[in-house]
């Protein structure tokens, strides 16, 4: 039995991924108000999100925080009641409560429960949790138009060269569902981001 979890690699252990993964901490310590996402996506995302706007999130956290400070409105699927506790204490620290709706969960239940709770169209809809192929497939009706799609460690589903842990190389390691999503989100504005570690996937659509 392997001692690491499926999503190490021998990647890991190379120089350039020790580089990555320092520069990565320093930039968490320096970043901490951003999600947990690449950089090059934070940047987009900083320079796009108007107070307006009203974002969906599948997997809470720093990003919860961030969304609800920069938009009108958050609302945020979790799974895990550990962890959606503390989001809500960090949201109550914030006194950010108000502009966010945490929504607790079974995995099961995921893909479907933001639309069965708060059935409307959003801005921009991050996917950073459990069964993110169905959540990206049922989320794109409820895209504005313009709106964005953000997909966190897309290497891990989509195959890619990247050395970034967990990549996958081809279409057989992942499900066919994948290829069908990627094949329909062709025609938009596409940015494929990554830091070393991991890789954020953001599409605008028309």
């Amino acid at each position: 039995m392997s001692l690491f979890p499926p999503a190490w690699s021998p990647e890991c252990w190379s120089l350039p991924y020790f580089f990555h993964r320092i520069r990565d901490v320093i930039y968490r310590k320096t970043h901490r108000n951003l999600p947990w996402l690449t950089p090059e996506a934070n940047r987009i995302l900083v320079s796009w999100i108007q107070p307006r706007h009203r974002i969906l999130e599948f997997g809470s956290g720093k990003s919860t925080l961030f969304f609800a400070a920069k938009a009108a409105h958050v609302v945020s699927v979790e799974h895990q009641p550990e962890w959606a506790d503390r989001v809500e204490s960090w949201l109550r620290s914030e006194h950010l409560s108000e502009k966010a709706t945490l929504i607790r969960c079974t995995p099961e239940q995921t893909a479907l429960a933001a639309f069965t709770h708060h059935p409307q169209n959003y801005d921009l809809i991050l996917i950073d949790g459990v069964d993110r192929l169905q959540c990206a497939i049922n989320s794109l009706p409820h895209l504005k138009p313009g709106g964005w799609l953000v997909i966190d460690n897309i290497n891990r589903h989509v195959p890619t060269q990247s050395k970034a842990p967990g990549s996958i190389r081809n279409w057989q390691q992942t499900p066919a569902g994948w290829r069908d999503l990627m094949a329909q989100l062709t025609p938009y504005e596409q940015y494929w981001t990554g830091n070393g570690i991991t890789h954020t996937y953001l599409v605008k659509t028309h």
